[in-house]
């Protein structure tokens, strides 16, 4: 659930507090030798996990200046009532987004992502990330270009690294009601508790946390408007990504699983559509 409990403005500032919440209780009838003896709700394990997230997010607007800040803090913690299993993470973010229009085709700003992080649940351990990207834009007739590259730094249990990646887009209007685009770009992208629960509940304790590299991403699609209320956009991208997570069986307790990282680069295909509907101009399907 989203909890949004206002917003306020006030001369081109405007103030967005919100509220994160996504509690579940869930029941897992595995056992650890992998023997089919059969099930029964008195062996069950109860699991709960709660995720809440209180955020700000503030919008500065003056001329030709734009200016947003979004700071958060993310707590993620994970536990069964009939084991000692228990998995913890407290993240602290803040992004920030800073443009400004030179003149009328020209734009220049940039964008900052940055996170840190504790977990707790068998290891404990500090992580961090920065990600940093410049940026100048341009348009005249029907094309938009941004042009910059991302600095990026993180620190883990296991390691400190950074890399350079480029940040390019282009986007072209063939029409007045359709797009075609593209991009290439890259980074190293954060990797959290509540999204690999999202992807996979029973997981075990002691996981070490590690963030994905994009080493590039290039891809393009088009997007546009068939109909006044309908909108559709389709994609098509490829990808190198190091460090991508994969789930186990844990070694302590095969009915649970933990996470390993691919050693070798991993090269993603990725083709993605949507279509929107709008029946009104205050709603979207």
């Amino acid at each position: 659930r989203l909890l949004q409990t206002g917003t306020n403005r006030v001369k081109g500032f405007q103030i967005m507090p919100k509220l994160k919440l996504n509690y579940n209780t869930y029941h897992f009838y595995g056992n650890t030798d992998r023997l089919n003896t059969g099930f029964s709700s008195d062996e069950a394990d109860e699991a709960n996990w709660l995720h809440i997230a209180p955020e700000m997010n503030l919008n500065w607007s003056k001329n030709d200046t734009e200016l947003s800040l979004n700071a958060s803090i993310k707590n993620t913690n994970q536990s069964t009532t009939n084991s000692e299993l228990e998995n913890h993470e407290t993240i602290g973010a803040l992004d920030a987004y800073l443009n400004h229009q030179i003149d009328k085709n020209l734009g220049a700003g940039f964008d900052l992502e940055g996170k840190t992080g504790s977990y707790n649940g068998g290891l404990s351990y500090d992580r961090s990330l920065v990600n940093l990207n410049p940026y100048i834009k341009y348009s005249w007739d029907q094309w938009q270009i941004n042009a910059g590259f991302t600095v990026s730094a993180d620190q883990s249990a296991e390691s400190t690294r950074t890399g350079f990646f480029p940040n390019l887009k282009a986007k072209y209007g063939i029409s007045e009601t359709w797009s075609l685009k593209g991009q290439v770009s890259g980074g190293i992208n954060w990797n959290d508790l509540n999204g690999l629960f999202n992807e996979n509940s029973f997981l075990d304790d002691s996981l070490l946390m590690q963030n994905t590299v994009n080493q590039f991403e290039i891809g393009g699609g088009i997007e546009g408007k068939p109909h006044d209320k309908v909108q559709l956009e389709a994609s098509i991208t490829y990808s190198v990504l190091d460090d991508l997570p994969f789930y186990v069986p844990s070694e302590s307790n095969l009915s649970r699983y933990t996470i390993t990282y691919d050693t070798e680069s991993v090269n993603l295909l990725s083709i993605r559509s949507s279509l929107s509907f709008f029946p009104s101009s205050q709603s979207m399907v």
